[in-house]
């Protein structure tokens, strides 16, 4: 991994793990803050090789808000792990959990 994707996955890692802190604290401040940090690093990642590989390292993090973050935005690398991640995601407490499993609501209506 260059060193661009590092930054930008270190930053990508920081700004989950902000947003899911926040929004278990209930602060949609810092949580819609942390959000558009994370839309601006996606779009980073859109335009480079690999990117990938960034969201795929992130699947097994400790922090529940990483893991969903990183498994959504493998769904097109991956499908199958990416619903397997936020399956376990989904099965913890809180909003972080709660929204894992709107969001496996979603992408199945959408199939």
């Amino acid at each position: 991994m260059n060193d661009v994707l590092r930054r930008i996955k270190e930053e990508f890692l920081t700004q989950a793990v902000r947003h899911g802190e926040a929004t278990e604290s209930g602060d949609f401040i810092v949580a819609n803050k942390a959000f558009d940090e994370i839309a601006s690093l996606t779009k980073q990642l859109d335009n480079l090789d690999k990117k990938g590989e960034v969201y795929s390292s992130l699947l097994n993090h400790q922090n529940d808000s990483v893991k969903a973050f990183a498994a959504y935005r493998y769904l097109d690398y991956s499908h199958d792990k990416a619903i397997s991640v936020l399956e376990q995601v989904a099965t913890g407490s809180g909003l972080v959990g709660f929204s894992a499993k709107q969001l496996l609501k979603q992408i199945k209506s959408d199939k």
